[in-house]
């Protein structure tokens, strides 16, 4: 067998993992975010069970039931919950601008002497409101 990532076999064909995770929320929320989501929600469907358990039979599921059957409830209900977080979470964005932007205009020097051949660190004024943008000067 060959080695190397192109050896792995999987027992789904990768399209059918890529659905999977997507319906899961993975890439609406941050990845760390998303296990803390299918953590919590893990933690109060296995106690809600419990409790529910122990009103109607007056005992605990055996962990061996209580685990999969808390985590077959909580993966949709992390998709769910990552669907309802990603429209009130703010997105990830960017003040990043073009170069020929910030060329010719004026900057206050932050570290160093702007002389000719001595780089020095600047800070300009913000083109959009609330983003100063640091950069080397010649």
């Amino acid at each position: 067998m060959r080695s190397g990532w192109a050896a792995i076999s999987t027992p789904m064909p990768i399209s059918t993992w890529m659905v999977a995770l997507s319906w899961l929320g993975v890439g609406r929320l941050p990845l760390l975010m998303l296990l803390v989501l299918f953590l919590g929600v893990f933690g109060i469907v296995g106690l809600i069970g419990q409790q529910l358990m122990a009103d109607l039979t007056g005992g605990l599921l055996t962990p061996w039931i209580a685990v999969p059957a808390a985590a077959a409830i909580s993966f949709p209900l992390t998709g769910l919950g990552a669907r309802g977080l990603s429209r009130i979470l703010p997105r990830d964005h960017t003040t990043a601008v073009p170069l020929e932007v910030l060329i010719g205009g004026s900057a206050t020097i932050q570290i160093g002497r702007a002389t000719a051949g001595s780089p020095a660190r600047a800070r300009r004024r913000p083109i959009r409101p609330g983003a100063f943008h640091h950069g080397r000067t010649r």
